[in-house]
């Protein structure tokens, strides 16, 4: 199961997890949040009295997501977004990361899907062996030879 699922509060409803991640917020700030979240996340809106534990591992990925959202945070932390999804539904989380980070939230993705993570990416690192090897612009990274033909498979 990809770890951000494991995020959610499985027994509870979307609107309940949702409102977890507001619980500081006054009534009205949790109702504005939601209402925002709904428009940004519109899945989670047509299933929002849906048991957590009923969506599939890419829903409980936004739903995390969104949980994460409800307090307008400067910084997010994203461990591998992707992990055990299909294609389809990673490249929904990467748009829905773009989005995010297009509100004004910045993002720290740690990902093993080198290219899909350059691609939202302003800034990235490369580890090897627990070891920063190469850091710069993701545009520089991505189109670096030596990381290419490392961990890109050749791929630009």
């Amino acid at each position: 199961m990809p770890k951000l699922a494991k995020l959610v509060f499985r027994p509870l409803s979307v609107l309940e997890n949702l409102e977890m991640g507001g619980y500081r917020l006054d009534h009205q700030g949790r109702k504005t949040a939601i209402e925002r979240l709904f428009a940004l996340f519109p899945m989670l809106h047509e299933r929002r009295r849906q048991r957590a534990d009923t969506l599939s591992g890419g829903e409980r990925q936004i739903l995390a997501m969104a949980r994460s959202m409800m307090v307008e945070p400067k910084l997010i932390f994203l461990d591998e977004p992707s992990a055990g999804l299909s294609p389809r539904r990673a490249d929904e989380i990467f748009d829905h990361i773009r989005t995010i980070t297009g509100l004004g939230t910045s993002a720290v993705v740690i990902e093993q899907d080198a290219l899909r993570a350059l691609a939202v990416s302003t800034r990235a690192y490369v580890l090897v062996t627990g070891q920063v090897a190469f850091e710069g612009s993701a545009e520089t990274i991505a189109a670096d030879e030596r990381i290419r033909s490392a961990y890109l498979g050749g791929r630009a």
